[in-house]
């Protein structure tokens, strides 16, 4: 069930944020100083904060919170994470459905992101289209998306 995320929503939010950083290996390879860094601003504070300026949903299931979206007032989509034993069951393509329709409903006319490594396919399997992407030392740490066709999905 999909549900509007609330201020004391944040604490088990961030819980799933970790949970599926954690399982994000191909980004961080199990350095735990990227893993920090990545952690570092996923905080109940923060999320509170989030919650209360911008577009975000939870994905319920059994009254305990496996995914969680949110978005900008402009259209960045900056947390989109969904438990790692619920990846792959289509929660995420539900939350993205709620995306394009809250875009509809604030009149956003483009969604975009920086994909981690471990979600670009997710992406681009629902219509994302890679504007370019990220490096750092001359890798690719991510990649920016962008979607502005919301009637492929």
């Amino acid at each position: 069930m999909l549900k509007k995320a609330q201020h004391y929503h944040a604490k088990e939010i961030v819980d799933v944020i970790k949970k599926s950083i954690f399982s994000c290996i191909a980004d961080h390879k199990n350095n735990q100083e990227l893993i920090d860094a990545w952690i570092a601003n996923k905080t109940e504070k923060n999320l509170k904060k989030w919650i209360l300026e911008n577009h975000c949903y939870i994905y319920l299931l059994d009254q305990n919170i496996v995914g969680f979206y949110c978005m900008s007032p402009y259209g960045e989509l900056f947390l989109n994470y969904v438990l790692p034993n619920f990846q792959h069951k289509k929660i995420g393509s539900q939350l993205l459905i709620k995306l394009i329709q809250d875009c509809q409903k604030y009149q956003i006319k483009k969604i975009y992101l920086e994909s981690t490594l471990t979600a670009f396919n997710f992406y681009q399997k629902n219509y994302f289209r890679m504007t370019s992407s990220i490096k750092e030392n001359d890798e690719i740490v991510a990649y920016a998306m962008e979607l502005n066709n919301f009637n492929s999905i």
